[in-house]
């Protein structure tokens, strides 16, 4: 009997370990690259990660980094996202089913996310700010949150089918497509001005710090972003449109009309038989063809100055002598001829 409970025993440990082993879940992982770095988590205090640590984060656990710091989190499905310095970022959560599903909080600060995913799978990140909603699946971009500026670029897509989209306070939704920008002043917390802009270097200023702990493929991404021939999009978000000092564009010199000076009369000799050439009418503007920014149109066109009779080259009749002073032949209108004296 004992052998036989031995031999079953045997033949049930053979079968346990010819079945594959189940893959340990990954963790979220946070990871001290630069600096100062530690996580907090709800009802406690921040705890300090060592330079080169790596420690398992919870959902709403919170990462905080120190000037001249940089962290990484790490996501089971190979997502990335980078905290830049004097940042704080909560994960609010992260499941993995079908599509991988994540929510960031950031309440300060600058993030590179790298949002990856094997093929095939599908990713659905969500990024709150202050003052919008930022919905990313298969993206390399930067995010800048300070209490003046949101901006966003957004470098690469998976798949052009799946841009970036940005929900902001007011309901207004925003689409990014590679090489594109969001950018907007706030003000008290709301978005005065906003608009959307091609990728510049000026643009990634804000976000060399994460240059040299990203990947050579998401820096070869960023580069092209570059090149990206996208135009410009204003978009009124909530206020006048203001282009600011990173996507200034020049205007051109404004075109406005100046009045022409008023042709005097000049002088005229005694009518002599030689014969004149006759002047060209000079052009009546048209009203409405040239309009000045900041002012109405009159209602009236400008008055026409009427081109002198032009001379024949027959002798002229025999007219009074013009006046000492000036003035037409015969007088003006109204007073008698004048008479030079003898």
């Amino acid at each position: 009997m004992k052998r036989s409970l031995a031999a079953v025993f045997l033949a049930a440990t053979a079968i346990v370990a010819a079945l594959p082993l189940a893959a340990a879940p990954a963790n979220k992982s946070l990871q001290n690259l630069k600096g100062a770095v530690s996580y907090q988590v709800p009802g406690a205090g921040p705890r300090a990660i060592a330079q080169k640590a790596t420690i398992t984060l919870a959902d709403n656990d919170t990462a905080i980094t120190g000037a001249n710091s940089v962290a990484a989190l790490d996501l089971p499905d190979t997502s990335r996202v980078l905290i830049g310095q004097n940042a704080r970022v909560q994960l609010a959560f992260f499941n993995q089913t079908k599509i991988a599903n994540a929510k960031f909080i950031v309440y300060k600060g600058n993030v590179r996310f790298t949002v990856e995913h094997p093929k095939g799978a599908r990713a659905n990140y969500v990024f709150q700010t202050q003052t919008a909603q930022i919905a990313v699946r298969g993206t390399v971009g930067d995010i800048e949150d300070s209490p003046t500026q949101l901006q966003v670029n957004v470098y690469s897509l998976s798949s052009p089918n799946l841009p970036v989209q940005l929900t902001l306070a007011n309901g207004k939704i925003i689409t990014l497509h590679a090489g594109q920008a969001f950018v907007a002043h706030i003000t008290a917390g709301v978005i005065t001005s906003s608009q959307i802009v091609n990728i510049s270097k000026l643009l990634t200023q804000p976000f060399t710090e994460f240059n040299t702990l990203t990947s050579l493929h998401s820096i070869s991404l960023i580069e092209a972003a570059l090149t990206h021939p996208f135009v410009a999009i204003p978009v009124v978000a909530g206020g006048a449109i203001v282009v600011n000092s990173l996507t200034k564009n020049t205007p051109g010199p404004t075109t406005s009309a100046t009045p022409s000076a008023t042709p005097s009369v000049a002088p005229s000799a005694t009518p002599t038989a030689t014969p004149f050439a006759t002047p060209t009418p000079t052009p009546t503007p048209v009203p409405g063809t040239i309009i000045i920014m900041g002012a109405s149109p009159s209602p009236h066109a400008p008055p026409t100055m009427m081109p002198p009779a032009p001379n024949t080259p027959h002798p002229a009749p025999p007219n009074p002598p013009a006046p000492p002073g000036g003035g037409p032949p015969g007088g003006f209108p109204g007073h008698p001829p004048h008479t030079p004296a003898p």
